[in-house]
């Protein structure tokens, strides 16, 4: 810039200055008057608060002058001899009468209560956090009684909380209770309270004594505390149980650097209630008390549990009104309609015990009812930790969908998390999708990240889970939440796309994201599959029905990437199918099926949690729920060809079976199959299968007749009753003469 440019951009400047000057003056004298309207608005509360008290006061004066003038109050009321205030001016009576009646005085009429919790975590750095943000002392969020607010405070020195409910004395204390300034055309309301402080064992000690104030002004908060006190009037002792800060740090009452304290509260609104006749005495609730003893004592009970090496009775009217998956299990056609008895193998005695007793009194569980197990068996024998009772106990609750027990769960393992639980909770958690859970997680590990990261459970977890790998990742490096959620499901889809693993190599690296499976185990590198013959075996399902269930699984793999078609090479090379595409395929044969009972079922095959299920787990699936494939939910029978098609034979086999199906009905009955259909009982459906069969037994041909008569119905029409049969056993002059492949 030239000379006389910097002259010119210096009087521009000195210009800009001498109007940033006077507009300084014009705020200085605005802050003054906005400062005098404060001061205006604080004396015209004031003086509404003083009419407002005046008010009330004349109001109660005038209703005591009423009282007078009726001679119900007063200096001078006339007693009779029993020592009762009768009324000057009695109504004139033609009917003698004898007055006899009880009365009393409720005080208590209308009490609201709240209990609530604050926990302070990383106590260790609360003064330095408070010097560093310039506050005097910690507050929680706003919390409600009805429409009263409340907050909790907690200064570490001891000093000012605030100022006391005149507006004219500074309140000190360490912990107190604050209540704010009652709602506008709100009565003033007592306040009863206790403060109880958590011990590093579990258990709530209570700090002072249960106190009553009353808040009476509409100006000023009120702060409630067993050392709560005006400035210069110091009780004996100041702090939590007479503790420094410095000495509550290390004391009882801070374990893993958190304080958790709980407050009681009840809210007394003003009235006193009188009644001519004592209330009569209401029993408190026992519902739950007569259904635990209703548990306990199994009486009636028509369900059996066996769990470890015990037999727990219950009832299955409770267990469907509590359970839509018991519901399921117990109404849907499944094994345990039928026998009335449910094997649980993934869950000890004690939590499912546990478990019941909520289902029955929807009573939450005490810190004792999980007790820990002891420390001996807290390790798995490969060094990993057992889960917790709790996390057991959230499992099953999750198995079984109790929604409220499962949340409750959730929000005891929030308070729980250590250093040792945290990698195997935010696995399930993840697993489970319990967002809130999986967050509390993520933030203990970005914390606690030195001690985290020194345990073989988070080497564990970052290999064998990536996409949890992932969200820890994006947690710690402080990406956005809806960032964060898009990157996670923009991975879920693109492994979704990808459908199923054709080759053993992809498979082997599909198993090793979802299950953890270690690169360098080979005892793991190759998981050893049943054979057919041994799923058949296995569930009881005839070769034919198993080939048909093979066929169907394969027809809705995705094709390869060169565009074949998908292919199932089970059990050398089984493919998967994904979540979705399970579910168009049960939905298509069973058209009612819901997505909340599809939703159940998934989670207890897919035990891994890889949301991906192989041929095997497919035929346990079609085992465990007895879901009707062959004839589909409409129950249209399948013509001779379309059988044929199914079981990989001929239409001259299939004849052949169906005039010995004919023959062996009873005298009289008529078959036209398929639109007109008899049934064979299962006794001649047993002599008939052996006569084609000669190889079935009658225990073999009884396993395969449970999967078929899923309905108990006693009897088998036709295409049913060839499931019963296994054709390559056939004799080798019947195959020989009828299963050519003229067909």
């Amino acid at each position: 810039m030239t000379t006389n440019e910097l002259h010119a951009e210096i009087e521009t400047a000195k210009q800009r200055l001498q109007a940033a000057e006077a507009r300084s003056r014009e705020i200085e004298e605005e802050i003054q008057q906005a400062t005098e309207r404060q001061h205006l608005r604080r004396e015209l509360e004031q003086i509404q608060q003083k009419l407002h008290d005046r008010t009330e006061m004349n109001q109660a004066d005038e209703a005591y002058t009423r009282d007078i003038d009726a001679d119900e109050d007063g200096d001078f009321l006339s007693f009779t001899s029993s020592g009762q205030a009768v009324p000057q001016h009695p109504k004139k009576s033609s009917v003698h009468t004898v007055a006899d009646a009880d009365m009393c005085t409720n005080f208590g009429h209308q009490i609201l209560k709240g209990e609530f919790r604050w926990r302070l975590l990383s106590m260790s750095w609360l003064q330095t956090a408070l010097c560093q943000e310039s506050r005097p002392f910690a507050e929680s969020a706003l919390c409600w009684i009805d429409r009263l607010p409340f907050k909790f405070v907690y200064n570490p020195s001891g000093g000012p909380l605030g100022t006391s409910t005149d507006g004219k004395k500074t309140i000190c204390g360490s912990l107190a209770i604050r209540s704010f300034a009652a709602l506008e055309q709100q009565e003033p309301f007592a306040l009863r309270y206790s403060i109880y402080v958590r011990r590093n064992n579990g258990d709530f000690v209570q700090w002072g004594s249960t106190r009553d104030d009353i808040n009476t002004s509409l100006l000023y908060c009120g702060n409630h505390g067993p050392d709560v006190h005006p400035q210069g009037s110091p009780p004996e002792a100041i702090g939590i149980f007479g503790l420094t800060h410095e000495q509550l740090l290390q004391s009882e009452w801070v374990h893993d650097d958190t304080l958790t304290l709980k407050f009681v509260l009840e809210v007394r609104c003003r009235g006193i209630t009188h009644a001519d006749l004592v209330a009569v005495d209401v029993p408190e609730p026992s519902l739950h008390r007569d259904a635990q003893a209703l548990f306990e004592e199994a009486s009636s009970s028509d369900v059996r549990f066996r769990v470890e090496d015990q037999v727990i009775h219950a009832h299955s009217q409770v267990l469907c009104a509590r359970s839509e998956v018991l519901k399921k299990q117990l109404n849907s056609g499944m094994q345990e309609s039928k026998s009335k008895v449910i094997v649980i193998e993934d869950c000890v005695a004690a939590t499912f015990k546990a478990f019941l007793k909520f289902l029955y009194t929807d009573t939450l569980p005490t810190v004792a009812d999980l007790a820990e197990e002891p420390s001996s068996q807290t390790l798995k024998e490969d060094g990993s930790r057992h889960p917790s009772q709790m996390e057991a106990l959230w499992a099953v609750s999750h198995k079984y969908q109790v929604e409220r027990l499962q949340r409750w769960c959730e929000a005891q393992l929030c308070n729980q998390l250590s250093a040792e639980r945290v990698c195997s909770v935010l696995r399930q958690a993840h697993v489970f999708e319990a967002t809130q859970l999986e967050k509390v997680c993520l933030a203990y590990i970005k914390d606690n990240f030195a001690e985290v990261l020194k345990l073989q459970a988070y080497s564990d977890l970052m290999s064998k889970w990536p996409e949890v790998a992932l969200k820890v990742q994006l947690f710690s490096t402080g990406v956005p939440e809806s960032e964060a959620a898009a990157i996670v499901q923009a991975r879920k889809v693109r492994k979704l796309e990808d459908g199923v693993v054709d080759s053993e190599l992809e498979r082997r690296a599909e198993r090793k994201e979802v299950s953890g499976e270690d690169e360098d185990d080979h005892s793991k590198e190759i998981e050893i599959k049943p054979t057919m013959e041994e799923l058949s075996e296995k569930y009881g399902m005839a070769r034919a029905r198993l080939d048909f269930f093979h066929d169907l699984f394969q027809s809705f793999l995705p094709p390869n990437k060169d565009g074949s078609p998908g292919i199932c090479g089970y059990p050398e090379n089984p493919a998967t199918l994904n979540k979705k595409t399970m579910f168009l395929m049960l939905k298509e044969i069973n058209p009612s099926l819901q997505e909340a009972e599809f939703e159940a079922r998934f989670r207890r095959i897919d035990g891994d949690g890889s949301g991906l299920i192989e041929f095997d787990e497919f035929v346990q699936w079609v085992y465990d729920d007895e879901v009707e494939v062959v004839g589909g939910a409409e129950k249209v029978k399948r013509t001779f060809e379309e059988l044929a098609g199914d079981m990989d034979v001929s239409i001259r086999l299939i004849e052949y079976c169906y005039d010995c199906f004919k023959e062996e009905l009873d005298s009289g009955t008529v078959d036209n199959y398929p639109t007109e259909c008899a049934t064979l009982p299962k006794e001649q459906a047993c002599t008939l299968a052996q006569i084609l069969v000669t190889t079935l037994d009658k225990k073999r041909f009884d396993r395969y007749w449970d999967t078929v008569d899923v309905q108990n119905k006693g009897a088998v029409t036709f295409d049913d009753f060839l499931e019963l049969l296994d054709f390559e056993d056939m004799p080798e002059d019947v195959l020989a003469k009828y299963n050519d492949n003229e067909d």
